[in-house]
């Protein structure tokens, strides 16, 4: 039982880090294209939320990369002062 414990553990956390590659892509992505804004509807929030449910709340998907890369970090300001 301990086992099977430990492999769905380390499944989650599989999962987690693929998550958070993909959202650092996302960010590099937003970084890098300054007329780019986040948005609720984008299709990559939808594939986000619809492959990523097990592991993060699909309903704050989008709060969630808010917290990760806030505004400072990735908004058009902070891009064209660079």
């Amino acid at each position: 039982m301990l086992i099977k414990y430990h492999d769905l553990e380390a499944y989650y956390l599989q999962r987690r880090l693929e998550l958070l590659h993909l959202l650092d892509q996302f960010a590099n992505e937003a970084f890098e294209n300054e007329d780019y804004e986040m948005d609720d509807n984008d299709p990559k929030i939808e594939i986000l939320r619809k492959e990523y449910s097990d592991v993060i709340d699909p309903e704050n998907v989008c709060l969630t990369l808010k917290k990760i890369y806030p505004d400072h970090l990735f908004g058009i300001e902070s891009k064209r002062s660079k």
